[in-house]
């Protein structure tokens, strides 16, 4: 088998193992609570969330119920999936806490400058 066929069969597997996952995640009703605050909206809940699924520039994260606690920046987008839930947020930045099946999700606004790029 050539390299490139072997890139793609992973490629493949990959997607074929997310529908999969995304189609468990919208067949139940799930137990874990978003909660995501910014300027523009306040406070938003999202409940009965069985997936959380973080993209990032360089990587991607898949949050299910009873998920190790997670810290994190975000710098892409994020979604919430559920049996009634779908929600996606795009093109953002901010910070992400995952503890207790209860997912916190922070944006920093556009305008407002983290520390580091406020120096530059």
């Amino acid at each position: 088998m050539a390299k490139a066929d072997r890139e793609t069969s992973a490629v493949t597997m990959k997607s074929q193992s997310e529908q999969e996952l995304e189609q468990y995640a919208r067949a139940r009703a799930g137990r874990i609570q978003a909660q995501v605050s910014s300027f523009e909206n306040g406070l938003e809940i999202f409940k009965e969330i069985s997936m959380v699924r973080v993209r990032n520039k360089k990587n991607s994260l898949t949050i299910l119920e009873d998920y190790t606690p997670v810290v994190a920046k975000v710098d892409g987008s994020v979604e919430f999936i559920g049996r009634d839930v779908y929600h996606e947020l795009k093109n953002i930045k901010g910070f992400l806490c995952h503890v207790h099946n209860v997912f916190f999700l922070i944006l920093n606004e556009h305008g407002l400058a983290s520390p580091a790029e406020a120096d530059g």
